[in-house]
């Protein structure tokens, strides 16, 4: 084989580098046996291709895990956002266009309160500074979709640091089959099943707010005992599903009472209105809130008096049922939720021996008993 020339082994060098430059690196250059600088500038070369051919082979791997990554991410079950440090979203999945009913382009050009209105603008550098710090965030918030619907979320907020930037890449999961789910347990824990009022357990934690709130603003309110004083006699003659249709019928009395009690009373600095509920078979508690005097409990019980008398239409049969009514005051009676409770049974009981279909104020039976 005719040996080569330098101006050969120059050709070869130049064109190795040419396709290089091309992107192709496997091709390797052949060293004459000279040991001169031309081999030692093949052999630097053919390190160089082999350097190349690493990084390039490294990037390809990345650049596919990246392309799977993605892939993955746009594909998930589950909404996806890359929010900058400055809170405006880089990255939308294809579940986080669909939830909230935008295209990628316009969720990618919106900020943070566009898409959670509750979230407040001005704490945003707190919670970054949180989430810098701890990594990970999971709280719960509302997202509202391009239709103005709001649906509750949980937020798995993390820190990622990419490129020199600071990102949250923060997955939001729909929580309302969740929220539904648990609204329904907490009705059947802390609501009557057949009138929908709260039942015994709520009611202690009515009336511990109402306790709480009259001692911070200095309010009395009333804990009015309701007794129906004929409904045995309702269900012997009609059966119980009558007997229940009564029931409800009282319920729906009742909350009439106090919503027109509402009106009359000192209005609440804190919203809190008056409330009724069933803690037994034909027992019922209403709280009257936000007093001016034991006069407005007096007001409130001759009207639900009346209203509880008028007839009820039983599947055309006309029926009549009264109820005898004891009523304990905050603060006169006490001031601890089972005192006043145990209080207005007292002065219940008090009304029903003065013959049925009245009220009494436990504060007149201790009187009578002194």
């Amino acid at each position: 084989m005719k040996a080569k020339t330098d101006a050969d082994r120059i050709a070869q060098i130049i064109t190795s580098v040419l396709n290089a430059s091309r992107g192709n690196f496997s091709e390797r250059l052949e060293a004459s046996g000279k040991n001169d600088e031309l081999d030692r500038l093949a052999a630097a070369i053919n390190q160089m291709l082999e350097n190349f051919q690493d990084q390039v082979s490294k990037r390809e791997r990345i650049e596919q895990v990246l392309e799977l990554t993605q892939f993955a991410i746009d594909r998930a079950s589950i909404a996806c956002f890359w929010i900058s440090s400055d809170n405006e979203i880089t990255y939308v999945n294809e579940k986080a266009c669909r939830s909230l009913g935008y295209t990628r382009e316009e969720l990618q050009s919106l900020a943070i309160k566009d898409i959670d209105p509750g979230f407040p603008v001005e704490v945003w550098q707190k919670f970054w500074q949180e989430l810098s710090r701890h990594k990970v965030q999971v709280f719960e918030t509302s997202h509202q979709r391009k239709d103005g619907t709001i649906f509750p979320v949980e937020i798995t907020s993390n820190y990622v640091e990419f490129d020199g930037k600071q990102y949250s890449c923060a997955f939001a999961r729909d929580i309302t089959e969740q929220k539904k789910a648990e609204e329904q347990i907490r009705r059947l824990a802390y609501y009557d099943s057949l009138t929908s009022l709260p039942n015994r357990r709520l009611y202690k934690e009515l009336l511990s707010r109402a306790l709480k709130f009259a001692e911070r603003y200095r309010t009395t309110f009333a804990v009015l005992f309701v007794d129906l004083d004929n409904l045995k006699k309702v269900n012997d003659t009609f059966g119980h599903n009558m007997g229940d249709m009564v029931l409800k019928e009282v319920a729906d009395r009742l909350e009439h009472c106090l919503r027109e009690s509402d009106y009359l009373a000192r209005q609440s600095k804190d919203g809190s209105k008056s409330t009724v509920s069933r803690i037994g078979g034909d027992e019922f508690i209403a709280l009257v809130n936000n007093l001016t005097s034991q006069h407005n409990a007096e007001s409130v019980s001759k009207r639900i008096l009346k209203d509880l008398a008028s007839p009820y239409d039983l599947n055309g049969n006309e029926v009549f049922i009264s109820a005898s009514i004891g009523i304990a005051m905050y603060p006169e009676d006490g001031n601890d939720p089972e005192g006043l409770l145990k209080k207005a049974d007292m002065a219940m009981y008090s009304a029903k021996e003065k013959g049925k279909n009245n009220y009494q104020f436990f504060s007149a039976i201790e009187h009578g008993q002194e």
